[in-house]
């Protein structure tokens, strides 16, 4: 191996702070469109896709109109940030013969089950009565079966909080 050529642990944390970065670009975003006082200057904004270019005319008003698609750009964005690091931890772990490690850790249940519900249309679903699945305060219980996850149950912070524990993982375990 050549001195340029990156271990596969490191090509996971660059590719772990990929995720973090657009994260917390998103979560930007979501700040500055959320704020009403710079949100007008999105509407002289466009961007050019190829030989096709979108303009975003009346976006702030769009956005006063359908304050849902702020949550669900914040959903969107903690989907990104919990289901692609779980997959790409867990990738790592299959092919470096990791994965009891993995599922030794605390949080990989939770973090099996959110990633799951976000990549399975985002609702909830419990295979047995009585299924609970709870880390750090956060519960999901039978009642909440067949229903969407909602950033009341797991949060932006709590996805952060969640993305630390599995960072950590990688840097200090793996």
């Amino acid at each position: 191996m050549s001195g340029l050529e990156l271990s596969a642990k490191e090509q996971l944390i660059g590719q772990i702070n990929k995720v973090k970065n657009s994260f917390i670009l998103g979560l930007a975003s979501v700040t500055l469109l959320s704020n009403k006082e710079v949100r007008y200057l999105v509407d002289i904004g466009s961007v050019p896709l190829g030989d096709a270019r979108i303009d975003f005319p009346n976006l702030s008003k769009w956005i006063d109109e359908n304050e849902k698609e702020i949550t669900d750009l914040i959903s969107c964005h903690l989907r990104l940030l919990v289901g692609d690091s779980f997959e790409l931890i867990d990738a790592y772990c299959g092919r470096t013969k990791q994965r009891a490690t993995l599922k030794d850790q605390d949080w990989y249940i939770f973090a099996y089950k959110i990633r799951s519900i976000f990549y399975h249309g985002g609702k909830i679903g419990c295979r047995s009565r009585g299924e609970e699945v709870k880390w750090n305060e956060v519960v999901i219980t039978q009642e909440l079966n067949g229903k969407y996850l909602s950033l009341e149950v797991m949060s932006h912070k709590k996805g952060w909080q969640l993305f630390v524990e599995m960072e950590k993982f990688v840097h200090d375990v793996l």
